[in-house]
C-alpha cells in the first residue's frame, strides 16, 4: 500500500451507539462491512461502526485480536494526539504489527507494517501528567490495510473488515479437553 495524502472521498463516521446494559455473556455480530453489532441474548448492547480510516498504532512484537483486551501505555505526541482525536470521535483505533527492519524508519512513519491489523475500541483511559494516556482496548475485528495516509502526525489507513467467524475447519480431537 502506498503512504500519502488521505483522499476526501474518505470521512469519520459516527460513533457507536448504546442501546441497553446487561452483565452476561456477549455476543458479536457482522451488521455490514463496516458494522459490529453486540448482542446480550436478543438485546442488542452496543452498535459499532469501525471507520473506513482508521488511525494505525503500529507496535513491533504486538499482536491484537477480536475479543481480547489490550492495555496500553501512551507516551509518544504523536500517539497521545491519536488517543486525544479517538476519545472526541468513535474511540477506534487499529493496532498493526511492524515489519522487520522498521527501526530505521519508525519516526517518520513510514516503516514497514504487516497489511492485517485488528480494531479495538478504548474503553478505558487513565490520563496522567505530561499528557500521556494509559488506555485499554476492546479488540473488535480484523481488518485488512487498503492504503495508508500521513496527513496527520500519526499514521492512519484505509482499512476494510475481515468478514470471519472463527470455525475450526476440521473436527477437533475426541481427547481434547476443555475446562
Amino acid at each position: 500500500a502506498s503512504i500519502g495524502k488521505r483522499p476526501a472521498k474518505f470521512n469519520r463516521s459516527g460513533a457507536g451507539h448504546r442501546v441497553s446494559a446487561s452483565r452476561a455473556t456477549l455476543t458479536f455480530w457482522r451488521v455490514g462491512r463496516y458494522s459490529t453489532a453486540i448482542r446480550v441474548g436478543r438485546t442488542v448492547v452496543m452498535a459499532l461502526r469501525i471507520p473506513k480510516i482508521l488511525p494505525l498504532f503500529p507496535l513491533p512484537d504486538l499482536v491484537f485480536f477480536p475479543h481480547a483486551y489490550l492495555p496500553l501505555h501512551i507516551f509518544e505526541p504523536r500517539y497521545r494526539a491519536m488517543v486525544r482525536e479517538a476519545l472526541e470521535g468513535d474511540r477506534i483505533i487499529g493496532m498493526t504489527l511492524l515489519q522487520d527492519g522498521w527501526q530505521e524508519r519508525y519516526y517518520d512513519n513510514t516503516a514497514p507494517i504487516h497489511l492485517t491489523g485488528c480494531a479495538g475500541r478504548i474503553t478505558a483511559v487513565q490520563s496522567m501528567d505530561g499528557g500521556r494516556f494509559n488506555i485499554t482496548l476492546f479488540g473488535l475485528t480484523r481488518f485488512a490495510i487498503r492504503d495508508q495516509f500521513c496527513d496527520r502526525p500519526y499514521r492512519q489507513g484505509w482499512a476494510e473488515p475481515f468478514h470471519d467467524h472463527a470455525q475450526p475447519s476440521a473436527p477437533l480431537p475426541a481427547d481434547l479437553k476443555t475446562e
